[in-house]
């Protein structure tokens, strides 16, 4: 705690100080005559104190009293939880690199000294919490580091931290050059590298979409996308299959820069069912893994047509549109019947035995 004195300079307040005494004394001169040098003085200190504490409040004096404490430094900490992360390189496997890492001595020391505030990115950036750490989630998905490090920058209190621990192998394959991005930053990145420094050779599928459910007969397209890293300028053929048996073919000329291609493959089921399917793509000289080179699905087939009966209690406005809406479906057959006001259906009559009810898959009452 300390005083502070409202005033441009000391030496007034002292000057005037001296003055106030000499201003008292030479007044009370005759005061100490008639009672008494004890007295007298006595009396004389206490209108000096009193002169001398006006003095002071005329001043302003202002008393301040400060108080400090140490907070722990911010920092956010970015961790790659792409599908490159789940490689198997020369160094050994990320994923347990990964694990180490985040349970050893060195985080637990970042953790009793700073402020972590932890997110997992891959493509999609989330935040999580240090004791989510025993079950961290790897993506199947692309690595976007630029924009993780983007989110950084656009916190409202970016001038709060003090710096960025990116743990990653390095391996972005969508979004801005991290590098770029992080000289935007100005804010310290501290990078902890994970995998094999000499890079990755390595193909793989990284995805594939189609439809849940077709029809027998129907072409039913499959993209699938395809990924490379280290390996360039090689023709590679991705081929479906069923049961062993090739259905479909296509071929794609691999970048190698880890960016996902994509070429679409299809099927024509003759059979209604589950169909389980596999799409793969040869291993090539050199890569990490071939655990990626194949994935499987299923699709569930049904008939041709599905057969709907749809029943109308009499004409409305309605009723057109509704029947053109279903017949626009070509997997659906679909048959209408209007009951007259006599109780008659037109134009044909209703079904007269159960299994005629039966053969149908919806019926649909108006």
């Amino acid at each position: 705690m300390s005083l502070n004195l409202n005033t441009e300079s000391i030496v007034w307040i002292t000057l005037a100080a001296f003055a106030v005494i000499g201003f008292i004394y030479w007044v009370s001169r005759e005061l100490i005559r008639q009672v008494g040098s004890k007295v007298g003085w006595a009396l004389v200190l206490i209108r000096i104190g009193a002169a001398l504490l006006l003095l002071v409040v005329l001043c302003e004096p202002v008393t301040r009293l400060l108080l400090s404490r140490t907070e722990p430094a911010n920092l956010v900490l970015l961790v790659d939880t792409s599908d490159s992360m789940s490689l198997i390189d020369g160094s050994g496997s990320r994923q347990e690199a990964l694990d180490q890492f985040l349970a050893g001595a060195v985080f637990e020391d970042l953790n009793e000294k700073y402020h972590l505030q932890t997110y997992l990115f891959s493509e999609q950036l989330r935040s999580i919490v240090s004791s989510d750490f025993d079950s961290l989630p790897l993506q199947k998905s692309g690595t976007d580091i630029g924009a993780a490090l983007d989110f950084v920058k656009t916190r409202d209190r970016l001038d709060s931290l003090s710096g960025v621990i990116l743990i990653t192998d390095g391996n972005y394959t969508v979004g801005r050059d991290p590098l770029r991005v992080a000289d935007d930053l100005r804010i310290p990145v501290y990078t902890v590298g994970i995998g094999d420094t000499l890079g990755v050779y390595d193909t793989g599928i990284s995805n594939h979409l189609t439809n849940d459910i077709a029809y027998v007969d129907s072409k039913v397209p499959i993209e699938v996308s395809v990924k490379s890293q280290g390996i360039a300028q090689v023709r590679v053929p991705v081929t479906l299959r069923e049961g062993g048996q090739t259905i479909d073919t296509q071929y794609v000329v691999l970048t190698g820069q880890g960016r996902k291609q994509s070429v679409v493959l299809h099927v024509v089921p003759t059979t209604d069912g589950v169909h389980q399917y596999s799409v793969d793509i040869p291993v090539q000289e050199g890569e990490v893994t071939s655990e990626n080179n194949r994935r499987t699905f299923s699709i569930k087939v049904l008939k041709t047509k599905l057969r709907i009966l749809y029943i109308e209690g009499g004409p409305r406005p309605d009723l057109t549109f509704l029947k053109r809406t279903l017949q626009r479906d070509t997997n659906l057959d679909v048959s209408s019947l209007i009951f007259r006001p006599d109780g008659s259906t037109f134009p044909d009559v209703l079904p007269s035995s159960r299994s005629e009810w039966f053969s149908y898959d919806l019926i649909i009452l108006g």
